[in-house]
């Protein structure tokens, strides 16, 4: 399924500013995106698209963003947007 929508601010701006508070974060502030995928739920319920951004040291990351309808309790400490 193909999902057609405006997303503001875009998921780039979303991880961004995020990752240098990761603890796994490698300190590279400059990287790309170099690869995407998406998991639909087959109810619609949630989604999750993985993103890979490398670096021009060699270091990838992947980061997994999961999209749902409503909150999910309990999880509010790693809510990145809305």
């Amino acid at each position: 399924m193909l999902h057609r929508a405006t997303i503001t601010p875009t998921k780039g701006e979303l991880v961004e500013p995020w990752l240098p508070t990761r603890a796994w974060w490698d300190g590279i502030a400059e990287r790309g995106p170099v690869g995407t995928f998406r998991l639909d739920d087959p109810a619609g319920e949630v989604g999750m698209e993985c993103f890979l951004f490398g670096s021009a040291g060699g270091s990838t990351l992947f980061v997994p963003l999961t999209y749902r309808g409503a909150p999910l309790a309990g999880a509010e400490q790693h809510l990145l947007g809305t």
